[in-house]
């Protein structure tokens, strides 16, 4: 049978009885007391056009039975597109017993199963992903009017960009949050009052999210790298420390440091194949140790741009150099010693000391102290 028009079974209580049964138009089913019109097909009911109208009629008073069975068929395909007149606590059941279609009275609300999110964070993410799950199909949910931010979400989105996808079967949605900035919690809560099943039993408890931290922030330095060692220097180590502002990842070993600058081609640095960086376990304090300085010059180094991130991947845009004046010292001063090589002095003459001069590669022109007497 092809319905376009309508199928009325009875006048009262009726039967149509047939092999198939393809609902364009409207099924009117009337219910009297215990008893309702019914299908009964040996084949397949078919619904799939998404167009057929289940009208409901009551013709003595409210419904009393919890079951009332509408058709009974071998197999069945789709959804009626609408139902019309259906009491408050009552579904359409479609696979009731697995042959039948039928009015269940069900007073059990809906409640979720699962509620996850892609990420806990910390993220920088711009959107974030909930999956929700419901015990059974509550067809209404499909707008940001369906829930709200808890209180504790102190991160900023645009809730009119919320992106909500059903799977198919009115149970299993994802939520997609979009726009996310600022730094803090994003938490949603869904609202009881805007989710109902098909019976129009109202969602229950507990519908709040996990929890997401999102951070926009870059990690900065609280200390400035530091070193204990005095400058000028002939030490072939040098240690520093710095401390930031969260724990960050990204600063491992001389790969991510470079020379800052010119530092002379007298200075010598191992091109930092030999730097050992460590913390103290908790990502926010490090000690840089580099091994294998030589020769003479000003050192310094820089962590190469944008390697140090935090948690949420933000990169520390301007890390500081370990400071322009640092000296690398390796060569003595020269003493040059004035007069001649040799000095001949008369029987009990006094002796006049000509002197002697310094200079150092760094420091330049050098005071001179002699001691000691010529007898």
């Amino acid at each position: 049978v092809e319905l376009n028009g309508g199928l009325s079974p009875g006048n009262s209580i009726g039967m149509f009885r047939g092999t198939t049964c393809r609902l364009q138009g409207t099924y009117l089913c009337e219910i009297d007391g215990t008893q309702s019109d019914r299908l009964q097909l040996t084949s397949y009911l078919n619904l799939l056009d998404g167009t057929g109208i289940l009208d409901l009629r009551f013709l003595n008073g409210p419904p009393t039975e919890s079951v009332y069975i509408l058709a009974d068929y071998n197999s069945v395909f789709g959804n009626f597109a609408e139902v019309r007149n259906k009491p408050a606590g009552y579904a359409i059941d479609y696979f009731y017993n697995g042959s039948s279609l039928a009015l269940v009275a069900d007073s059990t609300p809906p409640s979720i199963e699962e509620f996850s999110v892609n990420t806990a964070g910390p993220t920088n993410a711009d959107s974030i992903t909930y999956t929700i799950t419901f015990s059974e199909p509550v067809p209404g949910f499909d707008d940001s009017d369906d829930f709200n931010f808890s209180p504790s979400t102190t991160a900023t989105t645009d809730k009119a960009a919320t992106i909500i996808t059903n799977s198919g079967d009115d149970q299993t949605y994802t939520l997609t949050l979009n726009n996310i900035s600022g730094d803090g919690i994003i938490q949603i809560q869904l609202l009881s009052s805007q989710i109902t099943d098909l019976a129009g039993n109202l969602l229950s408890g507990p519908n709040i999210s996990p929890q997401t931290l999102i951070d926009n922030t870059s990690p900065t330095n609280t200390t400035a790298l530091a070193t204990t060692t005095s400058s000028p220097t002939n030490a072939t180590t040098l240690i520093y420390t710095i401390s930031f502002s969260e724990p960050v990842v990204g600063l491992v070993d001389g790969s991510d440091i470079w020379a800052a600058g010119d530092m002379g081609e007298s200075v010598t640095y191992d091109d930092f194949n030999d730097v050992n960086i460590t913390h103290d376990g908790s990502n926010q304090n490090y000690t840089i140790t580099i091994n294998g300085i030589g020769g003479d010059g000003i050192f310094r180094f820089q962590v190469r741009g944008g390697q140090v991130r935090d948690a949420a991947g933000n990169p520390m845009p301007n890390f500081p150099t370990s400071g322009a004046n640092f000296r690398i010292d390796n060569t003595a001063p020269v003493i040059t010693v004035l007069g001649d090589t040799s000095i001949n002095l008369a029987y009990e003459s006094a002796f006049i000391d000509p002197g002697a001069t310094a200079n150092d590669n760094i420091d330049g022109v050098l005071p001179v102290t002699t001691s000691g007497s010529v007898n």
